[in-house]
């Protein structure tokens, strides 16, 4: 068969090409001849007869070579450079003339790209198939664009540059000019006729004309896009930008030339429209905004004014490199947009966003790169759009405090942002280095720029800069202020250590009380500050254990200046006796500028330097403030600030660097010695460690221990927990006398007598219809898990992570069922009956809806506090629905922010009714004290947390009662974690157990999923609390305050007798036990098999109701197991 010999045919040429190409020469000594093969015969055959017909008398072997490895086949041209032979050392040794080969890798690839199937088997049994036809190509069109001389009036107003290529290109094709603007492109360069962006349109026989894609609209797909084919000065399009003709496929345009006898069809477009210059519109080669030439402004002052402007223009423009004088002014690049406004201001609509509002009738308030917000411009929306990059634009509009428009520069630019904080590197106007410190600051005129950090932003954002006039007010305050703290920092004396451990070591000889205790204020703190009685025995307490070489754990209840204290502790060690420095404060990131500016207004005249933030930062502040003239020099400073983050990156940074002293902030973060922190700062070696928490007994009992292991090395944590696993009254004496020592723990109520009273109420709600429904489908979801209770049998590892997803969905429930899901919420309704539905769908809401307005009539303001961001967004829409102004507090605010916020509500006569505060985010650093209610919406795992958000209030400076409403629903999860708390207070008040804020333990989450199942699947009638405007006017009255003080007076124990408020009687009572506790009644397993039961027959309606039936027969679709209620959206936003 033909096909059959073909195939012969192939293989055989396959098989000699082969045998052709495949390497026989030895590396070794050459071969004298070379015999052909016989295809009869192998090839290890063949080598056998060669050797054979050598005769006897030849001492060669020939080595077998692998036709594996082939030679790699090289040019006969190229030169290989002489290889040198490997030989064996046993070759060498007994003289043998065989030569070994070495050991070779293979350079082919011996990956498999085709079949490896032998050619030869079933080759009669190959089966020979018809390619199928492929459709026929379709036929590109030939363009062919007119070509115009130099002189040209069309053509002179065109750039000589491609815009794709960027130049004249020669060997690319002739420049095609586009008919709406001045923009040209290489035929080569505008792409594929089906690809492109731009418009070609056939006008003529062999005749198409161009259009780009900025004049036809392309970039109006983003709405955010300018329109590029109007003049940014009189708003008219250009004759020529609208398209002549619509982009069609391939296929379309070969059935139009099908349909028109074989030729392409021309377009019929006004010949006037057509290679006119009158028509083409300037467009910028960098904004790409489009101006009539006669309404472009003129460059320069001295700009032609005669003759005909539009050739003026054009020529000017095009020897200014055919860029608009916007781009040709900008100077640096955009590094962030800070605001918008509406260009015309008076067209404004209040609650117009940026969205709302055309991009040719806004602009951007821009700050330049390299340069400070002092030069920030106003530039417009359309020129923005085109010079920035996407990202800029998407992180502007993404921020929540950019929906309102800016109107002016003095709104948008904070004052902080100007004001100088640090001054990293100086310039002086004459070059001459002053020889003196006194010299240097008057000097201070001379100063012509300024590598400056400004207050309220971060060191990545320093740049230089010129210093402010003289005459600009708290600029030039803030200037000199930072100049002369540089100054000082250039002349910071060198640190001897020696002298200074003399120095130490002598002070610890004195007597205290008589030569150290300090009977009158700190020295170094600044005239007109007063540190209160209480501070003076702190500050006293941490100068006698520095004296004894103890160290301690300062404890006092937040808000009594633990910082102060210990701003005043330093000082006295730097400026008075022993002059002992630098010390170390860790403190979190957020809180490195307010350290530094405690330390600053209270000890100006100590060099405090943070380090703190990204690695920038730290570069900075470690080059230019540290060690500016190198580490040998020593570092100069007094107080270095720094971060979590940075300690425990620490490295070998600061390994030169003897600390005299080592304080952190927020102790707490110390609890587990494993953490990177924690062995850095015990590798730094501190002779000198002082902790600071609010919160001393966050902690079990083992993390308890490794705090005190942390600043004395002789208690080890793993053997005091061995020997304290079980508490006794024998050996809790021991544990009281173990611990005192090491703390000094103060409360409010104990050294602030002057403080007005404060009662905490638990306030109980229940449940309305939709939660309980929502409630019951959350708790149903997890079949699996439910069973694994019943049984008591062994949970899996995941089991932990979905009660804790199941609890957190019921808090959030509780919270607002909007709250768990909004697609609850019917949003199609009027906006009064949307606030009506959404009061009613909480019972909280409906207690809050009669409370405030009455808390707004008597004059009081309220602090409302909740873990979600998502219920105090509800919050929001509800206080917005009754009128009342609040402000907001969350971890979303930067600290200047925050600042701004906490300012504003705390001003005299200031119209904010309410304060919405995230529970973490505000319990830390805030004083609010002139608010004198507190709203704790839901409850925190960790009850110090709302002790703290208490104290947001209840602090120095408050003048009236302090009431607190913990709300609550009953019979929930919100319950028992509330009794938890309370249980856990009174333990940490005893100095002895934990607070678990994880709850890492399941059986404690399943006991707080357990609680209130039993009520919520039971069929009996549950009793309703219900609220009126009586009973909250009972619930109001201040008048038994005074009697919920604690008889021990610590904020602890007055927090864990909060009272319950019964609705029914009017009063108080002392009954929160009913909750949950060891005596609460175990909930029986009938209860979660009810559950299950409630489950299966949920599942099997939303079954029926999903069957469905199609002609003749039905078939059951797949069904997707759902939560609850088929009328609800269950599931989780």
């Amino acid at each position: 068969m033909e096909f059959s010999n073909a195939r012969s045919n192939r293989r055989q040429s396959n098989i000699s090409s082969l045998t052709s190409t495949r390497s026989t020469r030895s590396k070794g000594k050459a071969l004298t001849s070379y015999y052909p093969q016989d295809d009869s015969e192998d090839e290890l055959a063949q080598q056998s007869n060669q050797f054979n017909d050598r005769g006897d008398d030849s001492d060669e072997i020939p080595i077998i070579r692998s036709d594996i490895n082939g030679a790699k086949r090289t040019s006969s041209r190229k030169k290989r450079r002489p290889q040198r032979r490997a030989t064996s050392k046993r070759g060498m040794e007994d003289d043998s003339e065989i030569e070994f080969e070495t050991a070779r890798r293979s350079k082919r690839s011996t990956r498999a790209l085709k079949s490896m199937k032998d050619p030869e088997i079933e080759d009669e049994y190959a089966a020979v198939e018809d390619k199928a036809a492929s459709a026929p190509k379709i036929a590109a069109i030939k363009e062919t664009f007119e070509e115009f001389s130099e002189e040209s009036e069309f053509r002179r107003a065109h750039h000589e540059l491609c815009d794709t290529c960027n130049t004249q290109g020669h060997g690319k094709g002739q420049l095609v000019f586009c008919q709406g603007c001045s923009y040209s492109y290489h035929k080569q360069c505008i792409g594929v006729r089906s690809q492109r962006d731009h418009r070609v349109t056939k006008v003529g026989e062999d005749l198409f004309v161009f259009q780009c894609k900025f004049c036809i609209g392309f970039y109006k797909k983003d709405k955010q896009a300018p329109s590029y084919s109007m003049c940014q000065s009189c708003w008219f399009p250009g004759p020529s930008c609208a398209q002549f003709s619509t982009k069609k496929s391939p296929r379309q345009e070969e059935k139009a030339r099908l349909e028109n006898g074989g030729e392409d069809p021309a377009t019929y477009v006004d010949p006037y429209l057509v290679d006119s210059s009158s028509n083409v519109l300037f467009r910028c080669s960098t904004c790409r905004r489009a101006y009539h030439f006669e309404h472009l402004p003129p460059l320069t002052p001295d700009s032609a004014t005669d003759g005909d402007v539009r050739d003026n223009r054009i020529e000017e423009y095009s020897l200014a490199g055919w860029q608009c004088k916007d781009c040709s002014e900008a100077q640096h690049k955009i590094h962030a947009l800070v605001a918008w406004r509406p260009t015309e201001g008076s067209t404004y609509t209040k609650g117009q966003s940026s969205d709302d509002i055309p991009a040719e009738q806004m602009e951007y308030l821009v700050k330049w790169e390299g340069r400070s917000h002092r030069h920030d411009t106003w530039m417009p929306s359309s020129w923005v759009y085109g010079v920035s990059v996407a990202a800029t634009r998407k992180a502007f509009h993404k921020r929540d405090d950019n929906a309102s428009p800016k109107m002016t520069t003095e709104s948008a630019v904070e004052e902080e942002w100007l004001l100088a904080d640090v001054l990293l590197s100086v310039k002086y106007r004459h070059g001459s280095r002053a020889s003196s410190k006194s010299l240097d600051l008057a000097r201070i005129s001379d100063v012509t720029q300024v590598f400056m950090k400004f207050q309220g932003l971060s060191y990545e954002e320093a740049v230089w800069d010129e210093p402010p006039s003289p005459d600009s007010g708290s600029l030039w305050s803030a200037f000199v202020a930072a100049y002369e703290e540089f100054i000082v920092g250039k002349y910071f004396p060198s640190t001897n250590y020696q002298r200074m451990r003399e120095r130490v070591n002598h002070y610890r000889t004195l007597d205290f009380q008589e030569k150290c205790e300090l009977k009158t204020q700190p020295p170094g703190i600044k005239e007109g500050r007063t540190l209160m009685p209480y501070q003076m025995e702190g500050i006293n307490w941490l100068l006698y254990n520095f004296h004894q070489q103890q160290n301690v754990i300062l404890a006092d209840e937040m808000g009594l200046g633990k910082t102060i204290q210990i701003v005043s502790f330093i000082s006295t060690l730097v400026q008075d006796q022993p002059k002992c420095y630098p010390f170390l404060i860790v403190v979190p990131n957020a809180t490195c500028p307010n350290w530094r500016r405690e330390l600053k207004d209270w000890a100006p005249g100590l060099r405090v330097v943070t380090y703190h933030g990204g690695k920038v930062s730290q570069e900075l502040a470690y080059r230019h403030e540290l060690f500016p003239d190198g580490i040998k020099d020593g570092m100069k400073a007094h107080v270095v600030i720094m971060s979590y983050e940075a300690a425990s990156n620490i490295k070998s940074a600061f390994n030169s660097v003897r600390w005299a002293g080592l304080i952190v902030d927020e102790g707490q973060r110390l609890k587990n010695e494993e953490t990177q922190l924690y062995k850095t700062l015990v590798d730094m070696n501190i002779p000198c460690r002082i902790l600071l928490t609010g919160t001393p007994l966050q902690n079990n009992k083992k993390e308890l221990f490794t705090l005190l292991q942390f600043i004395d090395p002789k208690n080890d944590a793993e053997t005091l927990d061995a020997e304290y696993s079980e508490l006794t009254k024998e050996n809790l004496p021991e544990l009281h006398n173990l611990i005192r020592p090491y703390f000094l723990r103060r409360t409010k109520i104990q050294v602030l007598k002057f403080l007005p009273p404060m009662a905490q109420v638990i306030v109980p709600v229940t449940m309305t219809v939709l939660q309980e429904k929502l409630s019951k489908s959350i708790i149903a979801r997890n079949p699996e898990l439910i069973k694994a209770i019943i049984t008591k049998g062994k949970m899996r590892a995941g089991d932990r992570k979905n009660l804790s997803n199941i609890i957190a969905d019921l808090r959030q429930c509780l919270c607002h069922p909007f709250c768990f899901n909004s697609n609850v919420e019917d949003k199609t309704v009027s906006d009064e009956q949307l606030h009506r539905n959404l009061i009613e769908a909480s019972p909280k809401l409906m207690l809050l809806n009669i409370m405030l307005p009455k808390l707004k009539e008597r004059g009081h303001r309220v602090l409302i506090f909740s873990q979600f961001l998502g219920c105090l967004d509800i919050i929001e829409d509800f206080l917005n629905g009754l009128g009342l102004p609040y402000g907001r507090i969350d971890g979303k605010l930067s600290a200047l922010k925050k600042q701004r916020e906490i300012d504003a509500f705390n001003a005299p006569e200031s119209p904010l009714f309410a304060m919405l505060l995230s529970t973490r985010a505000g319990s830390v650093g805030i004083n609010l004290a002139t608010a004198d209610t507190v709203i704790i919406y839901d409850p925190d795992w960790n009850p110090h947390q709302d002790l703290q958000a208490i104290s947001r209030a209840h602090r120095i400076g408050q003048k009236e009662k302090v009431l607190c409403f913990q709300l609550t629903t009953k019979d929930t999860v919100e319950e028992n974690i509330l009794q938890t708390g309370k249980k856990k207070m009174a333990l940490d008040h005893a100095l002895i157990e934990s607070l678990d804020a994880d709850s890492e333990n399941i059986s404690d989450l399943e006991s707080i999923l357990k609680h209130g199942a039993e009520a919520l699947f039971s069929d009996k009638e549950k009793a309703k609390i219900t609220y009126d405007s009586a009973s909250v006017d009972r619930l109001l009255d201040r008048t038994h305050i005074e009697n919920t003080h604690a008889d021990d007076q610590t904020a602890e124990t007055q927090f864990s007798v909060a009272r319950v408020w019964a609705n029914d009687s009017g009063t108080l009572t002392n009954n929160v036990d009913n909750a949950s506790g060891n005596n609460a009644p175990a909930t029986d397993a009938s209860v979660w098999e009810n559950i299950l039961k409630a489950r299966e027959e949920e599942h099997q309606r939303e079954l029926a109701q999903k069957q469905e039936v199609y002609g003749r027969g039905a078939r059951r679709r797949g069904t997707k197991v759902s939560i609850g209620p088929p009328s609800l959206y269950l599931t989780r936003n």
